[in-house]
């Protein structure tokens, strides 16, 4: 009698265990830890909350890297760029600022040969205003002619949650360009 109740039973008790097993599995492999590597001129480590030194130069990064992107293009590759470079910034930005600077120069550039080169000559943390100031050397060529001036630039950077689109945890939510 027994066995006949273990026997009709069998097919429970390992649909359950295997449950138990599946539940277990899923929650451990669940959590993840988010640990972000952080890379300097120097060296490469674990960014923490006590880094200070080297947020600052991830945010210098940052800025050279959307510099890169942002101010040089040409007629072939501006939209890419542009789009590009728009992940930068904070959506706001992007919307009430940016956007319209865009589509106006696309307008402008339909039937033009043209090239933007810009060298970042300096960056500068103003700590009275939490604002960075760039300065760039620019040039501007638009069918064979050229200009060369002086750009600063000046942004407030966010910090937001890093993400696989956004592995440096900033965005610039202001800026504005002296020419």
């Amino acid at each position: 009698m027994f066995i006949r109740e273990v026997r009709n039973s069998l097919p429970f008790l390992i649909c359950f265990f295997s449950l138990l097993i599946s539940i277990y599995m899923y929650h451990t492999k669940a959590v993840t830890k988010v640990v972000v590597i952080a890379v300097d001129s120097n060296q490469t480590r674990l960014l923490t909350t006590g880094d200070k030194d080297l947020r600052e130069q991830e945010k210098v990064n940052f800025i050279r890297s959307w510099v890169d992107v942002y101010f040089n293009f040409n007629g072939a590759n501006f939209k890419k760029r542009i789009g590009e470079g728009s992940g930068y910034l904070s959506k706001r930005l992007w919307v009430e600022q940016e956007y319209k600077v865009y589509k106006e120069l696309a307008e402008k550039s339909k039937n033009l040969e043209f090239k933007e080169a810009s060298i970042l000559e300096a960056v500068r943390y103003m700590e009275e205003d939490d604002t960075w100031s760039l300065t760039l050397d620019v040039e501007f060529e638009a069918n064979g002619k050229l200009t060369k001036k002086e750009v600063i630039v000046a942004i407030k950077l966010i910090s937001v949650e890093r993400s696989i689109d956004n592995k440096w945890g900033l965005l610039i939510d202001e800026l504005s360009k002296k020419y």
